[in-house]
């Protein structure tokens, strides 16, 4: 996942209102 997919992914979850977001099956190596 590219920093800015996860960035995108972020702000619709946002946008969304939602309390939670697991990301913990994106590879990722750090947060933007």
């Amino acid at each position: 996942m590219t920093e800015e997919e996860l960035l995108q992914v972020i702000e619709k979850a946002a946008k969304d209102k939602r309390e939670s977001l697991d990301l913990s099956f994106k590879g990722l190596t750090s947060i933007p």
